[in-house]
Order: C-alpha cells, then structure tokens, then sequence
C-alpha cells in the first residue's frame, strides 16, 4: 500500500481562469507523491489536459460539483488512483461515469487497459467523447447507455462504479456482463456495511479495503467482490 503524507494543497485556483498545463502538472505530481503514486511525465500531461478539459467545460456544462481545477487533482484523479491496483484483466466498463471517473484516469495510467465508459446523461457522455478525441485516448470509448441495455460484444474483465449505484445494484447490472474470475469494484464513501447486506453473495468473494489518499482525507472505501470461476 502506498505510504501516505501529510497534505499540502496546491494552490486555490478559479473556475474563471484555467490554470497552465505546467501548473497542473506540477500540482500532480506533488499530490501524487504525498499520497504515494508515482505518475509518469506522458500520463501526467495527458491527466493535466483532461482537467484542463474537463474544468472549461464545467463552466457551462455542471459536469462535476468540483469548480477549482487543483482542487479536482485531489477529488477527481487520486481519488481514482485509489482503485489502479483493483483493476484485473484487459477490459474495464466504468459504470455512471459522469465526467469519465475514474475510468478515464484509470486508462492514461494503464494504456494497455481497454476501457468503455458508460453514462445515460447526454452531455457526460459528450465531454467523455470530447477528451478521448483530444487526448487521442485509443483505448477508450464512450457509450451513452442504462447499464440494464448495454450489450458489449465481449464480456468485461473488471467493471467499476464510482458512488454511482448501490452496490447490490453494481453487482446486479453488472454479473451477466463480466467474464469468469473477473471483479466488480464499488468505490464509496463511509464504509456502506448495510449496502453488503442488499448484495446476493452467492458465487461472490466479498473484501473492503479502506484506502486514504492522504492524512487529513477522508478514505476511500473499495468493495471488491471478485466472481467465482
């Protein structure tokens, strides 16, 4: 598990003015490694664009209830750092993932990761398809669709939701999508003890892993229920 440290922000930023690639990029690599991870120069630029990305369209699209672009570092990208490890196999179905979290991170990090990000709102799933144009993201696409209608032409390895749905509603919607021995991974809050009791746990393997992105953060909690084979 990588060691924590205290936390140092980045500087306050506007959603007014976007900050420069460099100072997102700086503001990374510094958070990254008072939490522990170690972000490459290509997919901290290609994260730093993302946000860039990501907060200018914020301006009109309300993507995300996060406005200053350093704070997003913290709340958006770390905070999807925390499930790199829970990721098993080549294909990857991010559940919800609203502006691409943590899925699209999860892909700069892991180029060799085939990842389709779902979302039935329109305009997430067009600012989603506008970074993985711009980031030329060729392991990536976008799929605006209910997880109860999605039809993938092969069976997915991992599949992931970031506080979403339930996790009984994970589990439900995603079983008859995932390949033997593969994994759902519930990334929330607090740790959700009474959603566990919702799950059917049979052919399951059920862990909690509370994982702290830095002291003074609050954890994040993954549920990792790996599917019998």
């Amino acid at each position: 598990m990588p060691k924590r440290s205290a936390r140092k922000p980045c500087p306050a930023g506007s959603p007014a003015i976007l900050p420069s690639l460099e100072a997102l990029e700086s503001c990374l690599e510094e958070q990254a490694v008072r939490s522990g991870y170690k972000i490459p120069a290509s997919p901290r630029l290609l994260l730093a664009r993302y946000l860039s990305l990501l907060a200018k369209w914020n301006r009109t699209s309300n993507l995300t209830a996060v406005r200053d672009p350093f704070e997003m570092v913290e709340r958006h990208v770390l905070d999807s750092l925390t499930a790199l490890e829970s990721v098993c196999g080549g294909r990857l179905l991010d559940v919800g993932t609203g502006a691409g979290l943590p899925g699209m991170v999860l892909a700069i990090m892991l180029p060799d990761l085939h990842c389709t990000l779902l979302d039935s709102v329109g305009k997430k799933t067009r600012f989603c398809a506008q970074a993985v144009l711009e980031l030329g993201l060729r392991n990536v696409e976008v799929a605006r669709e209910r997880l109860a209608d999605h039809r993938p032409a092969r069976p997915y390895s991992t599949v992931i939701s970031r506080a979403a749905m339930s996790v009984a509603e994970l589990v439900a919607g995603a079983k008859p999508l995932i390949s033997p021995s593969g994994r759902i991974v519930a990334m929330k809050g607090p740790r959700p003890l009474p959603e566990l009791d919702a799950i059917d746990g049979e052919g399951l393997s059920i862990r909690i892993e509370d994982v702290r992105r830095s002291v003074g953060c609050p954890p994040t909690t993954l549920v990792l229920i790996d599917i019998a084979g």
